[in-house]
């Protein structure tokens, strides 16, 4: 994408989660597809959860529909473009994340269910309900959605943790970390799975 450093930060403790587990996996120059990025930081730099890994020499894609970057190419998501979106970074794709506020978990779906793309490790933003991560809540797929359409943000957007967590294990992948206050959860291949602590 670039070979400067690029200014900005993950939201929570993101970033060191992701070394953590790329580390373990030996990865330490990838690709990355990334959903869901702003600037919403005091300093207004560029916010995203594969920032280290951009300034790692990583090569990925970055998708937004609204937020305006030199790095972000600015498409609406949806369950009917997703794999052809996707595939813009490749088929096989070591860090998918994804963070939209809407029909994360619907999109994320469709990936696992089409295996157009080959994912190693998924990051996805949780939404636990005011600390509710144990209901299998998810989002209607025809309902209306925050941040689309014109509808006010409120807390009917995503899906729990457990929600991902039973969608994730049917397509063989194992929860191995989540982020502080639960906001995003992490996914790796279960062949991967036993090289992280339980």
């Amino acid at each position: 994408m670039t070979n400067r450093k690029i200014n900005g930060k993950s939201q929570y403790n993101e970033d060191a989660i992701i070394e953590e587990i790329f580390n373990t996996l030996k990865i330490s120059k990838g690709i990355f597809f990334e959903i869901g990025v702003n600037n919403m930081t005091l300093d207004r730099s560029l916010q995203c959860n594969s920032i280290n890994l951009i300034n790692k020499g990583w090569k990925g894609k970055l998708i937004d529909a609204n937020f305006q970057h030199p790095l972000v190419i600015n498409e609406f998501i949806s369950i009917k473009n997703i794999n052809d979106i996707a595939k813009l970074a490749g088929e096989k794709i070591d860090f998918f994340s994804i963070d939209i506020d809407s029909y994360d978990w619907h999109i994320i779906r469709e990936v696992l269910q089409k295996k157009i793309i080959d994912v190693n490790v998924f990051c996805v933003e949780t939404n636990n309900y005011n600390g509710h991560c144990f209901l299998d809540r998810v989002l209607k797929l025809d309902s209306p959605a925050p941040n689309t359409k014109g509808f006010p943000k409120n807390d009917a957007f995503g899906a729990t943790t457990f929600s991902y967590n039973l969608l994730m294990v049917r397509f063989g992948y194992k929860l191995v970390a989540t982020s502080h206050y639960g906001v995003n959860a992490f996914f790796v291949k279960e062949k991967f799975a036993t090289l992280f602590a339980k």
